[in-house]
């Protein structure tokens, strides 16, 4: 074994690898060999897609949940915008959405967008949720 290897062999033996982002001992969030994320910190464009797309899958995979939970028939641009919440907010915080879930079973899109904006995650993300309630809204892909 060289002395690269003998290194890495090292590393790898004493941080443990987490799949998950954790707090290490000092309290910053850590995943990976050791990786902690710092305000500040840099990822390559590489990882930045890996990351994404991974995301992705799980909420493409949580809407299918969603819409088979919900038993619920959504068209497409309705389909991205249930699918950019669950990106951005999880399946269980999207679950929550009691009173949107029960306008779209109806078709009552007005009300499904209006629910979706008389919410604390209307105001965490602002643009973003006025931009998904037009198109829950309207139906209509915007560009």
């Amino acid at each position: 074994m060289n002395n690269i290897e003998y290194t890495e062999h090292l590393i790898k033996k004493q941080e443990n690898e987490i799949l998950e982002v954790y707090l290490d001992s000092k309290g910053v969030p850590t995943a990976g060999v050791g990786h902690a994320f710092h305000a500040g910190s840099k990822i390559t464009q590489e990882i930045s897609d890996k990351l994404f797309e991974m995301d992705l899958h799980i909420a493409y995979f949580d809407c299918l949940k969603f819409k088979f939970k919900f038993n619920m028939d959504l068209d497409g641009p309705r389909e991205a915008v249930i699918i950019n919440m669950l990106f951005n907010m999880g399946y269980g915080k999207t679950c929550k959405f009691k009173r949107m879930i029960s306008a779209i079973k109806y078709k009552l899109y007005s009300l499904a967008a209006f629910e979706m904006l008389d919410s604390q995650y209307a105001n965490d993300v602002k643009d973003r949720a006025d931009e998904l309630a037009e198109i829950m809204e309207t139906g209509e892909m915007k560009c």
